[in-house]
């Protein structure tokens, strides 16, 4: 009899958990809203990084309401927001401009637009303006602020010492960790960007050759870097060369000068 007891206690609490949950539970019964969102940070404003080419990006609209059978329908437009970018100069949307659409039964849509170059160092806001459901009024406006990403040399300096003729290689990186595009990037650089012969300076061919192609560096989809390889000759002093990146719209270059010198062996 104790057992039984004791087992129907358990259940008694157990029933009375589950009904406290349910009690709890937070229904929306309000009218159905749409709005912009951002996650994981849910701020809406969106960095975007260009390149020189253009890229493929989004954002995202969603829906505060129960699932509906039909499409969610609704509109957008840049009236009264001071936006620096204009489309389709800067920003290229994927589908109608001004209209947005949440699929059968889902909560959310992805809309996709195009980057261009000339877009670094623009914004672009867009904000919802009716449709199907109520624009949130919190979150019915997105912005996404356009940043040229960053190129450098990595390293940013170096010497080689090669005993033996050898190949040698050298990077060229994108600055922002976040940065990382969908599609190829070349990124070009001059060697010995001077009228006048430099102290020191090596001579291509006589004591380097390029074994990639010469000035240019790929960077693969999703990649952070690219590189290019150059074949030293050993030497018994000092010879350099000057590598500068050449600028481009939608990257920012850095302005630094790489300084690659060719030693003899410790």
């Amino acid at each position: 009899m104790k057992r039984l007891q004791y087992t129907g206690g358990i259940l008694a609490i157990m029933l009375c958990f589950t009904a406290c949950k349910k009690d709890n539970q937070f229904i929306y019964s309000g009218p159905a809203l749409a709005e912009f969102s951002n996650p994981p940070s849910n701020v809406n404003t969106k960095t975007i990084y260009t390149a020189n080419v253009a890229v493929r990006d989004s954002g995202l609209l969603q829906l505060i309401s129960a699932h509906v059978s039909g499409e969610t329908k609704m509109t957008w437009d840049t009236t009264g927001l001071k936006n620096t970018a204009k489309a389709p100069t800067h920003i290229e949307f994927e589908g109608a401009f001004g209209q947005l659409s949440i699929p059968p039964n889902s909560s959310h849509h992805r809309f996709y637009f195009s980057v261009k170059p000339a877009a670094a160092g623009k914004s672009f806001a867009m904000e919802l303006n009716g449709g199907d459901a109520k624009p949130n009024e919190n979150t019915k406006k997105m912005t996404f602020n356009f940043t040229a990403a960053g190129m450098d040399f990595n390293p940013t300096s170096r010497t080689f010492r090669p005993a033996v003729e050898a190949n040698d290689t050298i990077r060229i990186a994108i600055t922002q960790a976040a940065a990382r595009f969908p599609v190829a990037l070349t990124v070009q650089y001059k060697v010995n960007d001077s009228t006048a012969t430099q102290p020191n300076q090596a001579v291509e061919g006589v004591d380097y050759e390029f074994i990639t192609p010469k000035g240019e560096v790929q960077i693969a989809p999703k990649a952070g870097s690219g590189y290019f390889v150059i074949r030293w000759k050993p030497t018994a002093t000092i010879k350099k060369i000057w590598l500068s990146l050449v600028p481009a719209t939608g990257l920012n270059m850095n302005a630094r000068t790489f300084v690659y010198t060719v030693n003899a062996p410790l």
